[in-house]
């Protein structure tokens, strides 16, 4: 069995099914626990343990290292264990870095135009390279890709239903192409007034059950997924 992963950054479980985001939702879904001994749910320390399968050292984080650990790359993952195709991934040599954007975003009405036109280019430019991916790589045991869009909306707009609704609709320009590859949805957090909140979820379009799994514990999932 072959996987593609999508991990839909912000992605909150309950918005999903207030706006029946069915693609978003596939088959199966649930929440993940993304209790990483830090309250504020970084996003890089819940990806960290998605891939390495154990938990960054909370006593060691601290906001200022949030950059420098999204955008290197650490060794021994699930995806070094495989013959992996990763498009982006935060901890995995990210180059989607947004330093001081939201703020600069969120002073005047022209720069929020600019940042939302940024960030649309930037989904679709990683689309078109999934979609490539799919195509070129079905040699492929894992293919990833990671989105920033619905986190970084969500930052900016209390109501961010346009956005969950544009990934919904995109989605199955992937799922078409994906022949028989099982497709893992995964989000790290969910969202309350513009704040990272809550747990996150995972979605599958395959039969089984993940029940309500640690980010850590994906580590495992996979390659039970990929058996």
């Amino acid at each position: 069995m072959k996987l593609l992963i999508i991990a839909l950054d912000g992605c909150d479980l309950e918005i999903a099914k207030k706006l029946n985001c069915k693609n978003i939702l596939q088959k199966r879904y649930g929440y993940v626990n993304n209790d990483v001994g830090v309250p504020e749910l970084p996003s890089t320390l819940i990806w960290y343990a998605f891939l390495k399968g154990e938990l960054y050292p909370a006593n060691k984080y601290n906001p200022k290292i949030f950059y420098d650990l999204l955008s290197s790359k650490i060794e021994d993952t699930i995806f070094d264990e495989y013959n992996s195709v990763v498009i982006d991934f935060p901890c995995y040599g990210s180059t989607d870095v947004f330093k001081g954007e939201i703020r600069r975003a969120l002073s005047s009405e022209e720069e929020k135009t600019k940042f939302i036109l940024k960030r649309l280019r930037k989904f679709h430019e990683k689309f078109e390279r999934t979609k490539s991916a799919l195509k070129s790589r079905k040699d492929a045991d894992i293919i990833a890709v990671h989105f920033y869009l619905l986190d970084l909306m969500q930052h900016i707009y209390k109501d961010a239903s346009t956005f969950y609704i544009f990934v919904d609709r995109c989605l199955p320009a992937l799922f078409n192409i994906a022949d028989d590859r099982l497709i893992l949805i995964v989000s790290d957090h969910g969202f309350k007034d513009r704040m990272h909140h809550g747990y996150g979820f995972w979605s599958l379009n395959g039969d089984m059950d993940l029940g309500f799994p640690h980010f850590k514990d994906f580590r495992s999932i996979i390659r039970r997924l990929l058996r």
